[in-house]
């Protein structure tokens, strides 16, 4: 089988079984075959060369049923990095990357802008489009001050983070400041009242820590008393097209800090946060979203061409102005529903076909 014809799929999840039940692994393998492709997963710690090629599960079943077997001196046509986020962020998959460079094998899913770089970008979009927080990469503890000097609550985010942990709701008060926290360390949540005095002190810890943004609040809709944002994921495909794969909306605790599921939110269905917002702002700004998350991956995939998947969490005001907060590169898909995997697993599919059949 030539190479343009084999898949790489990068995981840690079933690599070094020959028993795969993974329902997107397979459904992904049935759509690359209806391409004339075959799957491969592979160990994002085990790399290969031009002459040994690779090692990896190579679905050798039929249409109708997939089959993954150990195989060695696979050439790869493309590989799909799909490594869970906080093992990327300790380096699993910086080699990976190094030799589908080195070997010239397009990386869907490459290394893209971070929060900081990310809303620098939207910024140049118009406000119709998308609006955008006023946002600063601490450099100095004295930028903090400084912020709350023009507003009165912000939000203390690390440069690098994932899944809520460790982003802070600050409100400048009478007497100093009070910070909230849904997944303070492994403490869970946290919220104290802090003086002037406690919060610089405590400023100053996190920042010695790691890097930090402090973002001004963004006046999102509530639903319950708690703040909801929308994900919104996209992905190209067989033509290299951004298609809206779906729309998740996601609430937060009441009173919470963050709409992340494993912070305390939780989902509600696109019909319900409709319905909701409806009643209490106005139309709903469905076509507003789609068109923002649309032009985000546009501007990205001008500056990286195998760019391919995206979660946007992006925010609607009671005007339904749509407010960018952050992009995902690994949206998770437990966030989806059945459906919306099935259509991702079609569109990963295609995209890496679109990738390895190009010249």
């Amino acid at each position: 089988m030539s190479r343009t014809n084999l898949l790489g799929v990068a995981t840690t999840v079933y690599p070094q079984m020959k028993q795969v039940r993974s329902t997107f692994f397979t459904e992904m393998a049935k759509h690359a075959k209806r391409l004339d492709h075959r799957v491969v997963l592979l160990d994002p710690r085990a790399y290969g060369d031009l002459d040994r090629g690779f090692t990896g599960l190579l679905d050798d079943g039929d249409k109708t049923k997939s089959c993954f077997t150990r195989k060695n001196g696979l050439h790869l046509g493309a590989i799909y990095e799909n490594v869970f986020v906080h093992l990327v962020m300790k380096g699993m998959a910086r080699p990976l990357r190094r030799d589908a460079k080195h070997l010239d094998i397009p990386l869907f899913n490459p290394l893209v802008p971070g929060k900081f770089t990310m809303n620098n970008m939207a910024q140049k979009l118009p406000d119709d489009t998308i609006r955008v927080p006023k946002t600063i990469a601490v450099q100095r503890f004295e930028q903090i001050t400084t912020f709350f000097d023009q507003h009165q609550t912000a939000y203390l985010k690390p440069i690098g983070g994932y899944g809520g942990r460790n982003v802070f709701r600050v409100a400048k008060t009478a007497r100093g400041f009070s910070v909230q926290c849904d997944r303070y360390l492994e403490q869970g949540k946290m919220r104290r009242d802090f003086s002037t005095s406690e919060f610089n002190a405590f400023t100053k810890r996190l920042l010695a820590r790691k890097p930090h943004l402090i973002q001004e609040e963004i006046p999102l809709v509530h639903v319950d008393q708690g703040r909801m944002d929308f994900r919104v994921v996209m992905q190209r495909d067989i033509g290299g097209v951004w298609r809206r794969v779906g729309v998740v909306p996601k609430v937060a605790d009441r009173g919470g800090v963050v709409t992340n599921l494993v912070a305390g939110g939780h989902r509600l269905s696109l019909l319900e946060a409709k319905d909701v917002f409806e009643k209490n702002y106005g139309v709903f700004p469905a076509e507003r979203l789609e068109r923002a998350a649309h032009a985000l991956s546009k501007m990205v995939e001008s500056k990286h061409p195998t760019f391919g998947i995206a979660g946007y969490d992006l925010g609607v005001d009671a005007d339904g102005g749509v407010w960018f907060i952050e992009m995902n590169p690994k949206p998770a898909r437990s966030l989806l529903t059945r459906e919306m995997r099935k259509v991702s697993a079609k569109y990963t599919a295609e995209f890496a076909v679109y990738l390895a059949s190009r010249d």
